[in-house]
């Protein structure tokens, strides 16, 4: 661990955090390459403050990772490797269970690319991805205590709202437009809101997370019910402006679970809640009636369809059925999968993260990447631990059962933010698990 005489204090971070996305912002005005300029002041400025302001600048960096970067990879790159780099000059060890765990999988991965002949420069960088990715992870478990969690968490609230806010006026902003893919609903003919993500079931998942973060940031006494009320009904606005049914149905069980399950908010605050969701969806009917259109011309086709499961699931189900087939044809495929950059069935990705683990790796390697990241997250849990802990509420398991649905419809193994995001889950989980509640 660093030394506790640090150069910067916390102070400055919210600064540092705000002008950095700005100056991201102002590079399309003037020059892109001033993002590099960004890059290396925040490489700086990691190196001089405390090690959990590196993570809240990480995580806060996070939602413009799409518009941080000079066209090939974003620019976050390079604050890994700095992170990586502050660990190894201030720490002689890593622990057995890491090293031991990562080994395996990273050899376990180069074997079958091996065996299905899908080794090449490809494959060798998203497994180099992939251990790089876990590495961060690690060293922000050792960073991340009891003490200062909930800030982290705050810092990735804050900026999802930031992010959005800078996508809304995306049109006005020069070639930030070609960094994003557009996406609309054709039987509604309208336009889908991604925030600065090129996908809104990703996007969906993102807000999902920080809304749930928010009622449990709430019903911890962390944060007062003003600010509950602004930033949960700000993030509930920009979710269901994606128009996907999945962030509606996460959005609706949230409120649901908030206003049934959570004993620690009084009847006068849920009324309260109540009264707001009322003036809100009365508002988006008067002022945005076509957000509601929308919506109900979704449900109606699901209906008409006779809620089938290729309605439902927005003709998924007919790839993985695909990908199912294409295991069934190999003998040991479903074991060991077609490697790491394997030829895609039609040559579309599955949209499934278990069926897509599976069909490159295998469920041999299946078993060994959830042993990987289990083992990783409970780490975690031993870093938040104090000596008390409260009793299990299905509050604590809302992240990770967000990243876990979400992942059911996406692909998640070798999109980096799914990583962060499980991180994200595992330390509001353990955090809250163990936080004393006190009045705000």
């Amino acid at each position: 661990m660093r030394k506790k005489s640090y150069v910067l204090k916390m102070k400055l971070l919210p600064i540092v955090a705000i002008g950095s996305v700005m100056m991201i912002v102002l590079s399309f005005f003037t020059t892109i390459y001033l993002q590099l300029f960004v890059a290396a002041f925040i490489s700086v400025y990691f190196f001089l403050c405390p090690e959990e302001e590196i993570v809240y600048l990480f995580f806060f960096l996070i939602p413009f990772s799409n518009i941080f970067n000079l066209g090939s990879s974003s620019l976050l790159l390079l604050l890994k490797f700095v992170i990586a780099a502050i660990w190894i000059m201030n720490n002689k060890f890593l622990e057995k269970f890491f090293v031991r765990n990562i080994a395996i999988f990273i050899l376990y991965c180069l074997m079958v690319s091996f065996v299905g002949d899908t080794i090449n420069k490809s494959s060798l960088i998203r497994i180099a991805n992939l251990f790089l990715w876990c590495f961060v992870i690690y060293i922000f478990v050792n960073w991340i205590t009891k003490n200062n969690f909930h800030t982290l968490l705050l810092y990735y609230i804050y900026s999802l709202i930031l992010s959005c806010t800078v996508a809304l006026f995306s049109d006005y902003i020069p070639g930030i437009k070609n960094m994003l893919t557009d996406s609309s609903i054709n039987e509604a003919d309208a336009a889908r809101f991604s925030g600065l993500w090129n996908d809104p079931n990703s996007f969906s998942m993102f807000m999902g997370i920080g809304l749930a973060i928010c009622f449990l940031l709430f019903s911890n006494r962390v944060i007062s019910s003003i600010q509950f009320y602004i930033l949960s009904i700000t993030l509930s606005v920009f979710a269901l402006l994606s128009f996907s049914k999945m962030c509606l149905v996460i959005i609706i069980v949230l409120w649901v679970i908030v206003f049934f399950v959570d004993s620690n908010m009084s009847l006068l605050k849920k009324f309260t809640i109540i009264f707001a969701l009322g003036l809100l969806i009365a508002a988006l009917c008067i002022f945005k009636p076509e957000i509601v259109s929308v919506y109900m011309v979704r449900i109606l086709k699901d209906r008409n369809s006779g809620y089938s499961i290729d309605a439902l699931t927005t003709h998924r189900s007919v790839l993985w059925l695909k990908y199912i087939q294409k295991l069934n044809a190999s003998g040991i495929a479903w074991l060991f999968g077609f490697g790491i950059e394997p030829r895609l069935p039609d040559g579309r990705a599955a949209h499934q993260t278990i069926l897509q683990i599976i069909y490159n790796i295998g469920t041999v390697g299946l078993v060994i990447y959830i042993d990987l990241l289990f083992n990783l997250f409970k780490y975690a849990g031993l870093s938040l631990k104090s000596d008390k802990r409260k009793r299990l509420n299905i509050m604590f398991f809302l992240p990770i059962g967000i990243v876990f649905v979400c992942s059911m419809f996406l692909d998640n193994f070798y999109i980096e933010s799914f990583y962060f995001l499980i991180y994200l889950s595992s330390v509001t989980f353990y955090g809250f698990r163990y936080y004393k509640t006190e009045n705000v």
